[in-house]
């Protein structure tokens, strides 16, 4: 690496970093109201959702079918799942920690049927998803190549499949140069895709951010309290902010949403939540 760096013809060489994920009934009108949106017959119906993480529940169980959080809302049987895409140097597609699972059952999940809590709808529950597990088998973290080679994967798939949205819920870099969020931004500006990704869970490190993703062309999302006292929709002391340390002159992150004792699906449990 030092005689690489030392070429002539080379600017920077970067390390292929490790990352870690960052998440672990936020759609009443207390909370994002999601429900509202939907009792006007707003379910997202013919967008889809690029999910980059640990996969999804795509054999769920001994139904050796995907979860059915992801089965058709309406007109069924069938599901919406478009497809599951192994691209940590493997075909290795399936979710076995349960934290792509979870995050896709928030987006675009319907109500599967839980007991206790009461399981609800995500916030698109008609959208489809592709997933693009971007780590190994149960591992947890993702490398930065992997990230790289998932958003080239989503750039290729972006107009067969409408891609309106992906999702990253990783740590990254906070400085826009870095190859992560370059090729990030790219997919963002000239493939048209809103791109979400979490701001981090760094809020009581000295440095924040120094894990975030830039996202400078997309909406990083902090973590909120949900309606519940003392705390009601105040943000978490976990969650990151700003400044980033590779773009101090930008408010961080964009958004917050409800990121406390939010109910979503377990992997291989058809009734059970996570």
């Amino acid at each position: 690496i030092p005689q690489l760096r030392t070429l002539p013809d080379v600017q920077k060489v970067w390390v292929d970093q490790a990352r870690q994920p960052h998440i672990k009934v936020a759609t009443n009108a207390n909370n994002h109201n999601a429900d509202s949106a939907q009792a006007k017959g707003m379910y997202g119906s013919g967008a889809s959702l690029a999910l980059l993480d640990s996969g999804i529940d795509a054999l769920s169980a001994t139904t050796n079918a995907p979860h059915p959080a992801f089965d058709l809302r309406v007109g069924g049987p069938g599901s919406r799942l478009i497809q599951a895409v192994g691209i940590a140097k493997s075909a290795d597609t399936e979710d076995l920690n349960g934290h792509g699972t979870g995050i896709a059952a928030i987006a675009m999940g319907k109500d599967w049927g839980a007991s206790l809590p009461v399981s609800d709808h995500g916030y698109a529950p008609d959208a489809k998803v592709i997933s693009y597990k971007i780590t190994l088998g149960k591992d947890l973290s993702a490398n930065d190549s992997d990230v790289i080679a998932a958003w080239h994967q989503v750039a290729k798939d972006r107009i067969s499949n409408n891609l309106a949205v992906a999702n990253l819920s990783y740590e990254g870099s906070p400085d826009p140069l870095h190859p992560t969020q370059m090729v990030l931004d790219q997919v963002a500006f000239y493939g048209d895709v809103l791109i979400i990704t979490s701001a981090g869970n760094d809020g009581l490190l000295p440095f924040p951010t120094a894990s975030s993703q830039s996202n400078a062309s997309g909406i990083s999302v902090g973590a909120i309290w949900p309606d519940t006292a003392p705390n009601t929709h105040q943000v978490t002391d976990f969650s990151s902010f700003g400044p980033l340390p590779g773009d101090g002159a930008r408010w961080f992150p964009d958004l917050v949403a409800v990121g406390v004792g939010v109910a979503s699906v377990k992997i291989d449990d058809l009734k059970g939540h996570a």
